[in-house]
């Protein structure tokens, strides 16, 4: 009997410990799933829309037309840091 129990219990403690990595594991991939649930659900919106159902959907808001024009486009150009400004010249004397 006295073995069992001290079975059950290393078992128990085993499981604690273990408990905290499956947590961790768990939490780290539903991060991994939820930013992937984001980037098919920006794609569905961004992307795969007919031309009809755009026009029904935000053709007749321009507030939800300009929202869906910049939640979906990418910029024209990357933006550049912008350069030092050059000092003035010093006048001659």
């Amino acid at each position: 009997m006295k073995t069992i129990v001290v079975t059950l219990w290393m078992l128990f403690l085993a499981g604690c410990s273990s408990w905290n990595t499956m947590q961790s594991a768990a939490s780290i991939q539903g991060a991994k799933a939820a930013d992937e649930e984001l980037e098919t659900a920006e794609w569905g919106v961004c992307m795969a829309p007919t031309v009809g159902a755009w026009q029904r959907r935000y053709g007749g808001n321009p507030v939800k037309a300009e929202g869906w024009g910049k939640l979906c486009s990418k910029p024209a150009i990357v933006p550049a840091p912008t350069p030092a400004p050059t000092p003035a010249p010093v006048p001659a004397p």
